[in-house]
Protein backbone atom coordinates (compact mmCIF):
# COMPACT_ATOMS: atom_id res chain seq x y z
CA UNK A 1 0.00 0.00 0.00
CA UNK A 2 1.27 3.41 -0.92
CA UNK A 3 0.68 6.12 1.66
CA UNK A 4 -1.10 9.27 0.58
CA UNK A 5 -3.87 7.55 -1.43
CA UNK A 6 -6.35 10.02 0.04
CA UNK A 7 -4.65 12.76 -1.98
CA UNK A 8 -5.14 11.04 -5.30
CA UNK A 9 -8.24 11.86 -7.24
CA UNK A 10 -10.90 9.25 -7.91
CA UNK A 11 -9.85 8.75 -11.52
CA UNK A 12 -6.29 7.88 -10.51
CA UNK A 13 -7.56 5.52 -7.82
CA UNK A 14 -9.85 3.79 -10.32
CA UNK A 15 -6.91 3.23 -12.65
CA UNK A 16 -4.92 1.78 -9.76
CA UNK A 17 -7.81 -0.56 -8.84
CA UNK A 18 -8.08 -1.74 -12.44
CA UNK A 19 -4.35 -2.45 -12.65
CA UNK A 20 -4.44 -4.34 -9.35
CA UNK A 21 -7.46 -6.35 -10.51
CA UNK A 22 -5.61 -7.28 -13.71
CA UNK A 23 -2.50 -8.28 -11.75
CA UNK A 24 -4.40 -10.45 -9.27
CA UNK A 25 -6.40 -12.05 -12.08
CA UNK A 26 -3.19 -12.82 -13.99
CA UNK A 27 -1.69 -14.50 -10.93
CA UNK A 28 -4.84 -16.60 -10.49
CA UNK A 29 -5.20 -17.33 -14.20
CA UNK A 30 -8.55 -15.55 -14.35
CA UNK A 31 -10.09 -12.50 -15.99
CA UNK A 32 -11.50 -9.59 -13.98
CA UNK A 33 -15.16 -8.74 -14.49
CA UNK A 34 -16.01 -5.24 -15.65
CA UNK A 35 -19.30 -3.38 -15.80
CA UNK A 36 -21.03 -3.23 -19.16
CA UNK A 37 -21.60 0.07 -20.93
CA UNK A 38 -25.31 -0.23 -20.12
CA UNK A 39 -24.58 -0.68 -16.40
CA UNK A 40 -22.24 2.31 -16.38
CA UNK A 41 -24.82 4.45 -18.20
CA UNK A 42 -27.44 3.47 -15.62
CA UNK A 43 -25.10 4.37 -12.75
CA UNK A 44 -24.47 7.79 -14.27
CA UNK A 45 -28.17 8.31 -14.88
CA UNK A 46 -29.10 7.44 -11.27
CA UNK A 47 -26.12 9.07 -9.53
CA UNK A 48 -27.81 12.36 -8.61
CA UNK A 49 -30.86 10.54 -7.27
CA UNK A 50 -28.70 8.36 -5.05
CA UNK A 51 -26.54 11.22 -3.81
CA UNK A 52 -29.37 13.75 -3.39
CA UNK A 53 -32.71 12.00 -2.89
CA UNK A 54 -35.78 14.26 -3.02
CA UNK A 55 -37.19 12.91 0.24
CA UNK A 56 -35.63 10.86 2.96
CA UNK A 57 -38.88 9.51 4.38
CA UNK A 58 -38.63 6.25 6.25
CA UNK A 59 -34.87 6.11 5.85
CA UNK A 60 -34.25 6.37 9.56
CA UNK A 61 -37.05 4.68 11.45
CA UNK A 62 -38.04 5.67 14.96
CA UNK A 63 -36.16 8.93 14.75
CA UNK A 64 -35.82 11.27 16.58
CA UNK A 65 -35.37 9.08 19.60
CA UNK A 66 -36.21 10.51 23.00
CA UNK A 67 -33.37 10.06 25.45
Amino acid sequence: MIYGDHRLNSFTLEIRRNIQAEQVAAIKGATPLYRSIEEIDEMHRLAETVIHPKRAEKVIRNWPVSV
